[in-house]
């Protein structure tokens, strides 16, 4: 798990088509693909990867200042709302899996949404039985709203997505909760 100091280190930096390569590697297989972006059929490719690009307002790497590229993931128009933004594509590299740094990815992602882009509410889509995703979103503040069924032509019927949401103002509520904890135990509030 990532210590507040070294979650604090992390930053977004905007992605770069040469780094397609990179995320190609962090989607392992099918079942992978299926979990980050069910629509894109296999196999992934950096090609694929890129197209991800004509709908993303924005592209990111999750850099860790000592290891470099993290994560990768997108905020996206949300329909015809300027004020939904859509979280996509989140991929985290595997051999950082389970360590926090997904949730500390989507937490920089949604700032970003909330602060630059001055979104209301932030959206996303999770494939229903990705638990840890799942969990993730949840501990960072989204909420499940809708179940849809997942209709890709490459993969067969009866799977579904849940849709979730994070409002800008259980958003910022969450992040004083946060505050207030670590002033409570002592921490300097910036961290």
């Amino acid at each position: 798990m990532l210590n507040s100091a070294t979650a604090a280190a992390f930053e977004l930096a905007p992605f770069h088509p040469e780094e397609a390569k990179r995320v190609l590697d962090w989607i392992r297989d099918e079942a992978e693909l299926r979990l980050v972006s069910p629509y894109t059929p296999p196999p992934l490719t950096p090609e694929k990867i890129m197209v991800w690009q004509d709908k993303a307002l924005e592209s990111f790497l999750f850099r860790d200042p000592a290891a470099g590229p993290v994560g990768y993931g997108e905020l996206c128009a949300a329909g015809s709302s300027a004020e939904e933004l859509w979280v996509a594509h989140v991929v985290v590299d595997p051999a950082r899996r389970g360590q926090g740094v997904g949730r500390r990815f989507v937490q920089r992602l949604v700032e970003r949404a909330f602060h630059a882009h001055r979104a209301s509410r932030v959206i996303l889509s999770v494939c229903e039985d990705n638990a840890a995703a799942r969990s993730c979103y949840d501990r960072c503040g989204f909420r499940a709203f809708a179940r849809r069924p997942l209709r890709a032509e490459w993969l067969p019927d009866g799977a579904y997505l849940v849709d979730m949401r994070i409002e800008r103002l259980r958003w910022r509520a969450q992040r004083w909760r946060e505050q207030v904890r670590r002033w409570w135990r002592g921490a300097p509030a910036g961290e």
